[in-house]
This record gives C-alpha cells, sequence and structure tokens, in this order.
C-alpha cells in the first residue's frame, strides 16, 4: 500500500505522522550536562501520531505511549507535546514515564525524559514523515 502525506502548512507544525531519531544525547543533573553521539540510536525512537495525538517513546528495554497533550506556539513554528506515558510492557518494572518533546517547523526535535529530582535526560534530532 502506498501512502502520500500532504505538504506541511506553514501555519501548522508537522502535521504529517512523524518517527523522530536521535542524534545527540545529553544526561543533565545540578553539576552540568554529559554529552554522547555514538551508540544509542539504535534504542530510542520516538513516534508522533499527528491524527490520534499520540506519541511513543521506544528507550532501550520498553516502549511507552499514550495520548499526549500538544501546544503550537504562539508564533506556529514549534509544537510541543506533553504527556505522562504507560509502558507498553512489564508495567511492575517500569513505571510511567514524563516525556515532553518540541519539535520545530523544520523537523527538527527536542525531547526531554527520564525526568528526576536531580536530573533529566535530552535528546535531540530530526523527525521524518511517515
Amino acid at each position: 500500500m502506498l501512502v502520500v502525506f500532504a505538504a506541511m502548512s506553514s501555519a501548522v507544525p508537522n502535521a504529517n505522522d512523524l518517527v523522530c531519531r536521535p542524534s545527540s544525547k545529553h544526561y543533565c543533573d545540578a553539576g552540568g550536562c554529559a554529552r554522547e553521539t555514538e551508540g544509542f540510536q539504535h534504542a530510542e525512537v520516538f513516534y508522533y501520531h499527528h491524527e490520534a495525538k499520540t506519541l511513543t517513546a521506544c528507550l532501550w528495554t520498553n516502549c511507552y505511549s499514550d495520548t499526549v497533550s500538544v501546544f503550537i506556539s504562539p508564533d506556529k513554528t514549534q509544537k510541543s507535546l506533553v504527556g505522562w506515558l504507560p509502558p507498553d510492557h512489564s508495567p511492575e518494572m517500569y513505571p510511567p514515564m514524563l516525556i515532553t518533546m518540541t519539535i520545530d517547523n523544520d523537523n527538527h526535535f527536542t525531547v526531554s525524559w527520564q525526568h528526576q529530582g536531580n536530573g533529566v535526560t535530552l535528546d535531540h534530532g530530526i523527525c521524518k514523515a511517515q
């Protein structure tokens, strides 16, 4: 089956379903951030489904997926997706994870995850239409 997506409108960022792959990662805490550029790309991917407003984050040993709140910036150049995503498998081992993802009109993204009182993980990369 062939699926064709319409061109994105400049008024609404990323009107298509997207697959987002990180190219760099930062582990940040009160002492600063450590940058990583290799060795994690195979284990992390994010999927945004525009119509359903769902975000799926596959992070190493599990995927997390649910409906998210979507916020469009006042100038319509980016959108932010925010939600507590439950794990797809083994909820007794993996608690829900807060994920915040911002995507600009050029499909660059920053996502924060593994939020804790003492730090956070940040991924940066590019999204492509599915």
